[in-house]
């Protein structure tokens, strides 16, 4: 059955261009061979992911960036079963949205900065899908 989680975490370190294109890199190699698909955006030393797929690959996904040194304050926004995937042809997408205009798409800096409430996270789930959605259209 199809899965799908969204995660937010924080950057340990500030990570430049080059250092997105290798997190990447590894990523879509990763993912393809387990048949995850997903989106990832970085905004302000921010990361904010869905990762699609077979539960158990999910999971497995997910605890593997936990215990990722590059990442810190791991929190799962949501997860639930699907009918179809999202983002079917993308291993991993990616946007590097620090330019992102944040009248453009409100609440992007919301979730994706230090000042997120942990416990407003019902509220933030639909908001974390409708962003990823987002930049999937724009691509």
């Amino acid at each position: 059955m199809l899965f799908e989680l969204v995660y937010m975490s924080r950057a340990q370190s500030p990570m430049v261009e080059r250092d997105l294109k290798a997190l990447l890199v590894e990523a879509r190699a990763n993912n393809e061979r387990v048949g995850i698909t997903g989106m990832l955006l970085y905004r302000n030393g921010s990361f904010l992911q869905l990762l699609e797929g077979e539960e158990q690959q999910v999971l497995q996904l997910y605890e593997k960036v936990r215990q990722d040194p590059r990442h810190g304050r791991v929190t799962q926004l949501y997860s639930q079963h699907l009918s179809q995937r999202h983002f079917t042809d993308w291993s991993m997408g990616f946007v590097n949205a620090e330019s992102v205009d944040e009248e453009q798409l409100p609440g992007l800096s919301d979730i994706m900065s230090d000042r997120f409430d942990a416990s407003a996270l019902e509220q933030m789930k639909a908001a974390s899908v409708e962003i990823l959605l987002y930049f999937k259209d724009q691509a």
